[in-house]
């Protein structure tokens, strides 16, 4: 057995075991969903008006399972209604032999496989939908096939014919939503992106894979869609118990964005793990929304990164969407935190006198053009239990009489020195050492003013003929 049979069977065998979760019921013959999917529950009694095209085809019980997930997801966990989902599929080789499926995908005894998958029928779906659906709606267009060098294929055989620069982008453009998603399971999916990122209204796109890869898949669907509609719906596919808040509602908000359920998926999907990137089957997922700057363009890079551990040498550090740094920074090491998304700075981070940080955004369309590390917008820190993460810089002991206050601030602050004309000057820097602030003169007190600045913790350097202090500034 070579060494891709073993990396492929690892591979398939991790997946499948993820679904001996029960998160997917299952036929252990034919590994065909042949039942309702227990995790999508709608707990928060949803009701969405808009529209879903689910497409699918290609002689492998896998896509109609993923068109299966799809259903029951849209159906039950984000409250779609029935008569609002259009599914269309190529069922010519999946009602009979070995790959037999039934038009009902939720299990309900009712049919929801209504139209069969051409170009004419797509196009009549999208004419309907059109007519019917209004600038408060969102629109869903889900796409399970097996795919081409730019296009979806209606059946593995044939030539594939529903291209993304024409057909697809067409369709779209005459769908007037509040937002359109477009999902997509197809290898070579990621050849979407530019072609169906140009239209009216706000977009979102995820696939799978990239132009250049295909997508992998196990029995019961592609591997990171597996992942996906149950991080979606809040549940980790291989421990199917609910995921702590904090390791997907990244933004805090209450709710789980297909941005977040995208960062989880392609986290957890064993076919991203950057020991596989030589494989044939090594995914590479892709996300691109017009409502959003996060893109996902360092495949080998996680995309949620814990750190916890000493630094005692330069180094950079690189999330693709959140950075967790609660790092100690010590003997002069000069580290630089680099994320797509955020960088959070943990109770615990310090970094020891000598030592020094600074943080950078990766932003993925500049870097096509060969611009790194724009401004980071992304900054947080645990203010609330926060300890002063940089050492004191003066060499003497605090003993200057010198008074700050208020602190913290709504944005301004006064500085007052023990004796009169004193000849100073004062420089703020934010976390990352940028100086925001700057000033000098003669005197016993001044005003410093941080309005306009964003909230955060800030470091004011007072220097005098006398002796350098530095004090941390909370501007709320």
């Amino acid at each position: 057995m070579n060494k891709f049979t073993i990396s492929i069977l690892t591979f398939l065998l991790t997946c499948l075991s993820s679904f001996a979760a029960d998160i997917y019921p299952k036929d252990d013959i034919t590994w065909r969903i042949n039942g309702r999917i227990g995790i999508f529950t709608n707990e928060d009694n949803v009701k969405n008006s808009g529209y879903v095209v689910i497409l699918g085809g290609g002689n492998n019980t896998f896509l109609w399972n993923e068109c299966a997930q799809a259903y029951q997801f849209f159906v039950y966990e984000k409250g779609f209604q029935k008569n609002h989902i259009y599914v269309a599929y190529d069922t010519k080789d999946l009602l009979d032999g070995q790959y037999k499926v039934p038009l009902d995908l939720d299990f309900d005894g009712q049919k929801d496989i209504l139209y069969e998958l051409d170009k004419d029928t797509v196009s009549s779906i999208f004419n309907k939908i059109a007519s019917k659906i209004t600038k408060n709606d969102d629109f869903v267009l889900f796409i399970a096939t097996h795919g081409g060098n730019n296009a979806a294929c209606i059946d593995q055989s044939s030539p594939c014919t529903l291209d993304y620069a024409n057909f697809f982008k067409n369709e779209l453009n005459k769908i007037k939503a509040k937002h359109i998603f477009v999902l997509s399971g197809s290898c070579h999916g990621g050849a979407m992106i530019e072609h169906l990122k140009v239209g009216d209204g706000n977009r979102t796109i995820i696939t799978s894979t990239s132009a250049e890869k295909t997508a992998n898949a196990g029995p019961l669907g592609g591997m990171f869609l597996c992942q996906f509609f149950p991080a979606a719906a809040g549940y980790d596919t291989d421990t199917a118990k609910k995921i702590k808040s904090d390791s997907i509602d990244i933004d805090n908000d209450g709710k789980i964005s297909w941005e977040e359920a995208f960062v989880y998926a392609r986290d957890h999907d064993g076919s991203t793990d950057p020991s596989a990137k030589d494989e044939k089957w090594y995914e590479i997922p892709r996300f691109w929304s017009s409502t959003s700057d996060f893109r996902y363009c360092r495949e080998l890079e996680k995309g949620v990164l814990n750190q916890n551990e000493t630094i005692t040498k330069s180094t950079n550090v690189i999330a693709m969407y959140l950075l967790n740094a609660r790092n100690t920074i010590k003997n002069n090491a000069n580290v630089t935190y680099s994320s797509g998304k955020y960088i959070r700075l943990k109770k615990g981070f310090h970094v020891v006198k000598g030592a020094k940080f600074k943080t950078k955004k990766i932003d993925c369309e500049d870097e096509k053009n060969g611009i790194y590390g724009g401004e980071f917008r992304h900054l947080s820190i645990d203010e609330d239990e926060f300890n002063e993460f940089y050492e004191e810089s003066s060499d003497e002991p605090i003993s200057s009489g010198l008074v700050l206050y208020p602190n913290p601030t709504d944005g301004e602050f006064f500085i007052s020195f023990a004796a009169e004309d004193v000849n100073f000057l004062i420089t703020v820097t934010d976390v990352t050492g940028k100086t925001v602030y700057t000033t000098s003169g003669i005197g016993h007190d001044q005003k410093v003013s941080l309005e306009g600045q964003s909230s955060g913790v800030y470091f004011v350097r007072i220097s005098t003929n006398e002796m350098t202090e530095t004090r941390k500034v909370i501007l709320r």
